[in-house]
């Protein structure tokens, strides 16, 4: 798989979250099957690639923030890839203390088009 790079991570896809300071994204999964915690599942190029977005509250949980959608961005070389900002494929989340990877309420999900692969 390509590498896509961008202002904060360089990951194979990059989230850019406009967010409360309380609120953080403590993992970022890049999934092309099953992937394992440690995301040791090697990707493949121009295969079927998906992302998932954790939010984490920090603190505060008597004031849980929700309605949470996130755009993720693509970029190569320094240039913003086509389709770039991404819509996630669910609904809006609620914000966690503790994110569960197990849990797609936990997550803000997307498909990557074919040519970001």
């Amino acid at each position: 798989m390509r590498s896509l790079v961008a202002l904060a991570f360089t990951l194979p896809a990059i989230a850019q979250v406009v967010f409360p300071p309380d609120l953080s994204i403590p993992r970022i999964e890049v999934v092309q099957s099953v992937q394992d915690e440690p995301q040791s599942v090697p990707l493949t190029a121009g295969k079927a690639t998906a992302v998932r977005v954790f939010v984490r509250q920090q603190g505060r949980p008597e004031a849980i923030v929700g309605n949470i959608t996130i755009a993720l961005r693509g970029y190569r070389d320094g240039t913003e890839l086509p389709q770039s900002p991404l819509r996630a494929a669910n609904a809006a989340i609620t914000a966690s203390l503790s994110p569960d990877r197990g849990s797609s309420a936990n997550a803000q999900n997307f498909v990557l088009p074919a040519d970001w692969t």
